[in-house]
């Protein structure tokens, strides 16, 4: 199974389900974040500086390691894998559809023209995806939550 997460907006009801099915069909779960955006790096004689794509992709695997570690302890048993990838959210998670047997994805609930405006992940993860997907919409998470 495959989960596609976003560590700086992860609600935890996104994860809690993809940790909950993931648990009752004894699968593993790979936890993947895409790193997008530029990373400073400090700031030096110039002003800030950003960093080069392996020191994104460590700093961000960091963040992903620190993000999994309480479901770790609360899952034990579960085989729970966070990797980082540099690419588009919706390609990198297509890809990681090619071996999985389901995937999971958030919706911010973005409808209608604000979808058409800002794009959605998990609209084109839906329509071209290589194994079965779950969208857990913004609402589901909310509950979750509280």
């Amino acid at each position: 199974m495959v989960v596609g997460v976003d560590v700086d907006d992860l609600p935890s009801g996104l994860m809690e389900f993809a940790l909950e099915v993931a648990q009752a069909r004894g699968a593993a779960l790979e936890v993947v974040h895409v790193a997008t955006r530029p990373e400073l790096s400090g700031t030096g004689p110039t002003g800030p500086a950003l960093m080069d794509d392996e020191a994104v992709s460590s700093s961000a695997q960091e963040g992903l390691e620190n993000v999994l570690a309480p479901y770790r302890s609360h899952y034990p048993g579960l085989d729970l894998q966070g990797r980082v990838k540099r690419h588009q959210p919706a390609q990198a998670l297509v890809d990681a559809s090619r071996q999985a047997g389901l995937l999971v994805v958030g919706s911010h609930g973005r409808t209608g023209l604000k979808r058409l405006l800002l794009g959605s992940v998990s609209g084109k993860v839906l329509h071209t995806a290589l194994c079965p997907v779950v969208v857990v919409p913004a609402a589901h998470t909310d509950r979750a939550e509280s």
